[in-house]
């Protein structure tokens, strides 16, 4: 199955939702965190997503149920996202931890 990354940004409002929102978004399928070649997890940067799912529908999918659950709970706008499936990547964060 293919990878994928979701950036995106929110309105900033009160209550900030953005806690509830990636508690949601890994219900669907979402992590901030990847699992890089040498098998050590790398924290993505704030407001970054990644996660594998069949198609690119299916994600954005997941990421649609993610928003949806949070309203339930939070007001929550996504001013602007995108979904991208990749292959060959770099990366890089200062927070890691083993597999």
């Amino acid at each position: 199955m293919p990878t994928f990354v979701a950036s995106y940004d929110l309105e900033k409002t009160n209550p900030d939702p953005h806690g509830e929102f990636l508690k949601q978004a890994q219900q669907y399928g979402w992590k901030t965190w990847i699992l890089s070649n040498g098998n050590i997890w790398h924290h993505l940067p704030n407001t970054t997503l990644e996660g594998t799912f069949d198609n690119i529908t299916i994600a954005r999918n997941a990421f649609n149920a993610a928003m949806v659950a949070t309203a339930k709970v939070k007001p929550i706008v996504v001013e602007k996202w995108i979904i991208v499936e990749y292959g060959n990547n770099l990366f890089d964060s200062d927070v890691r931890r083993p597999r």
